[in-house]
């Protein structure tokens, strides 16, 4: 049996991603401080983040707020635009990359954390809205629209 493709995975990564970092900001909300399904404790989303990922900073190639989660075979991490307020997600793993566009529930629960972590810049959203439902279940149709994919260029 052959290995997945990035762009066959992306989705449940991406998914797995979103739901730690859902339930880390639901944790500190309802508690006032982040309690992982594993027992860990944190003082808050920040602290939470600062032991989950590898490293946040400005990435110069993408002119971009990086939150690298990841780095090796798989690397995976979410490139947030102020300038216009776009946020992808990247997978990676050995020469094979896909990428995801965010909207909807990821969009916002991935804002509030860039938010969390001073990103925004001058504070303004860019040209996407917050959705009324701030954690609404992701739309399952036209999933295919939030792909890059450089075969189409």
């Amino acid at each position: 049996m052959a290995d997945k493709s990035c762009k066959e995975l992306i989705k449940e990564e991406l998914n797995e991603r979103i739901a730690d970092f859902k339930q880390a900001l639901k944790s500190y909300e309802e508690k006032g401080k982040v309690v992982t399904e594993d027992g860990d404790v944190y003082e808050d989303v920040i602290d939470w983040i600062n032991n989950y990922a590898l490293g946040y900073y400005d990435d110069i190639r993408f002119r971009a707020k990086r939150l690298e989660l990841s780095y090796g075979g798989p690397q995976d991490y979410f490139l947030y635009y102020p300038s216009n307020g776009l946020i992808e997600y990247h997978y990676i793993n050995w020469g094979d990359e896909a990428i995801l566009y965010l909207d909807g529930m990821q969009y916002n629960i991935m804002l509030k954390i860039f938010k969390m972590l001073e990103a925004t810049g001058d504070g303004e959203e860019g040209k996407y809205e917050e959705y009324d439902e701030e954690y609404e279940e992701e739309d399952e149709e036209d999933e295919d629209d939030n792909y890059y994919d450089e075969e189409e260029e």
